[in-house]
């Protein structure tokens, strides 16, 4: 596109000073540049659509957090609603335009400003929502904390320390909230503090919620680890050498299921979890669901067992 424009921007400026340009390649060069505007017109709505989509998204799936009556009094799904009308008749005004058809200046740089103002009014409606979400959050929290520690004596997904990690991280945020309640109140930044601890929320949440995802396709590959051995230990009525061939058959499937564990709970020590970063720990949770049911149906052909589970639900 820039060297497109470049082209046909020294051809208009030839044609300006008075050298000599081919009729054609004037039109030609112009037409360059008005489909250079449209493109670059197509780029910030896709922007600005883009950011509202994934705004209202978050806001969607953060206000069941929040009780029926905050979420009445706010009209939270009601403006948003109206938000996503507005976008969509924006969308229809300017779609003959990003189509390859004219339509008036005036009318493409509204649509675009509604673009805009909807943007606008999602981040209002965001900024609203912040302050009602901390409790409800901390508490989601408190409990994912506490579930991890109710299977404390099954075979840990986490050490001691990072247990303590977690449970310093849920006593800082608390504290760092309790302090801006106190302090900011009436401070024209008291939104960005809330933002920003807000975010720590946020990012403690999403690792829980791998963490628990994690424990649940740990237990169920202790579960078949230990079915194997069992079976194995107790086929009295098959030589040693047969059920060495077994084990030497399960070995990769064995050794896939154990490395995805350790990839996982590597993955999990990072000390942020974004939401492109839990996007990739729910890859990497779904490829050790996959190696151990991969290892299950193998071992469940050989040694003719049933070791059906569940897979856990995406977080």
């Amino acid at each position: 596109m820039n060297r497109k424009h470049e082209q046909a921007k020294a051809a208009i400026e030839n044609y300006l000073v008075g050298i000599d340009v081919d009729k054609e390649k004037k039109y030609d060069s112009f037409r360059v540049i008005e489909e250079i505007g449209r493109e670059m017109d197509i780029l910030l709505a896709n922007q600005i659509n883009s950011e509202i989509v994934q705004k209202s998204n978050h806001i969607n799936k953060n206000e069941k957090y929040i009780n029926l009556e905050e979420k009445e009094q706010c009209g939270f799904k009601e403006r948003l609603k109206g938000i996503e009308d507005q976008r969509k008749d924006a969308n229809s005004k300017l779609e003959p335009y990003f189509s390859g058809s004219d339509i008036r200046e005036q009318e493409k740089y509204s649509a675009l400003e509604i673009l805009e103002k909807c943007l606008e009014k999602t981040e209002a409606l965001e900024i609203d929502m912040v302050p009602l979400l901390k409790g409800p959050m901390i508490q989601k929290i408190d409990q994912s904390y506490a579930k991890l520690l109710q299977d404390a004596d099954k075979p840990p997904i986490v050490t001691k320390q990072e247990l303590e990690k977690l449970d310093q991280a849920i006593t800082d945020i608390k504290e760092y909230f309790s302090i801006d309640d106190r302090n900011n109140k009436d401070d024209e930044n008291a939104y960005e503090l809330h933002k920003e601890n807000f975010d720590k929320l946020s990012e403690l949440e999403r690792k829980m919620s791998l963490y628990l995802r994690l424990q649940i396709l740990r237990n169920n590959h202790v579960k078949v680890s230990i079915s194997i051995e069992n079976r194995l230990n107790n086929m009295t009525n098959v030589d040693s050498e047969k059920r060495k061939n077994i084990r030497q058959i399960l070995i990769k499937n064995t050794k896939d299921a154990k490395d995805s564990f350790e990839k996982v709970r590597e993955f999990l020590k990072e000390n942020t979890i974004s939401m492109r970063i839990e996007y990739l720990g729910n890859i990497y949770l779904n490829e050790y669901y996959r190696s151990i049911e991969n290892l299950r149906k193998q071992a469940s052909q050989l040694l003719g067992i049933d070791m059906s589970f569940r897979p856990p639900r995406s977080g």
